[in-house]
């Protein structure tokens, strides 16, 4: 009975038939709206794009990066950077207190954490390698404690251990045992003995499979952080011979902008040292320098922005 009396009254003079839809808002708007209205319009959606999510997107950098700079002061102010270069200098022999300490390891996490939560673009695979190399120290302060103090407490023993550090620290990023070694040797040693290849390749090899293994304890929505960003189905073959000029073509790219970037980078940082006006502003206060990068870095990246063509899958409209 219901049914029938809706359908009487949608049939009658004062109802309204399905082929009578009522005019959305933005037909009102463009019949009713006045050109006043129309510019006061137009300036809140500039104003709700500029303030709203242009200056959120950058204040979160800036946010996250002052935390983690307020994270290098308030536990251990010597885990600023990747730690490679300090790394290298330890692992020369040279001495530095405090720096492959367990405070130190937990404000390079927290820090990491933060910086990168914040959409800085500083990469993870530095200060990794500083992370194992601190764990490879805590290990050997551990072992030396053991009735075979004497062989664990040897300083070369504990050069190997900073060597294997390295190589877990990328293994663990990328996965990657074999590379893993190799960069290690690359980035850290100048003189590298042959048997401790085997023992980065057993740390590394460890590591790579326990970052495997994390897949199975993660749920699908939480899987974007242990495996790859976007998943590839290239072929299964090594390469093709057609391929080999093209793979030549790469080698050489990459190698000249890899030139190019080293070049420009000292040069800007030559231009931070010998600038007046930049020392004026930066070098007193640390933090005024990091607000700064990671404003810009939060303009140059917005969704919305530039940053649709360089994060995201894809493009915005």
């Amino acid at each position: 009975m219901s049914d029938v009396k809706r359908s009487l009254l949608d049939m009658s003079p004062g109802g309204k038939t399905e082929e009578e839809e009522e005019p959305s808002e933005d037909e009102l708007i463009e019949s009713d709206e006045t050109f006043a209205e129309f510019c006061s319009r137009q300036a809140r959606n500039v104003v709700h794009f500029l303030v709203e999510d242009w200056c959120l997107s950058a204040l979160l950098g800036i946010i996250t990066a002052v935390l983690s700079v307020g994270m290098d002061v308030a536990i251990e102010l010597l885990q600023h950077g990747s730690g490679i270069p300090e790394v290298k200098v330890i692992m020369h022999g040279f001495k530095m207190d405090n720096y492959l300490t367990f405070r130190t390891l937990i404000a390079k996490m927290v820090g990491l954490t933060l910086a990168m939560g914040g959409g800085l673009p500083i990469g993870k695979e530095g200060p990794f390698v500083h992370m194992g190399a601190i764990v490879a120290t805590l290990i050997s302060k551990i072992t030396a404690s053991c009735q075979y103090s004497a062989f664990f407490s040897n300083e070369g023993r504990e050069m190997e251990m900073l060597s294997s550090g390295c190589a877990v620290g990328i293994a663990c990023t990328f996965s990657a045992p074999i590379g893993a070694v190799l960069y290690a040797i690359e980035s850290t040693s100048k003189y590298f003995a042959v048997k401790n290849y085997w023992r980065g390749f057993l740390a590394a090899t460890c590591s790579a499979i326990i970052f495997r293994f994390a897949n199975f304890f993660v749920t699908a929505e939480q899987s974007g952080t242990i495996t790859a960003f976007y998943q590839t189905r290239f072929p299964t073959d090594a390469f093709l011979i057609e391929e080999l000029p093209v793979f030549m073509l790469l080698g050489f790219l990459s190698g000249m902008m890899g030139a190019i970037f080293i070049f420009t980078h000292r040069h800007i940082s030559i231009f931070r040292q010998r600038n007046r006006v930049f020392k004026m502003i930066f070098k007193n206060n640390f933090l005024t320098f990091t607000v700064f990068m990671a404003m810009v870095v939060g303009i140059v990246t917005f969704p919305l922005g530039f940053g649709r063509f360089i994060a995201g899958k894809y493009w915005i409209v």
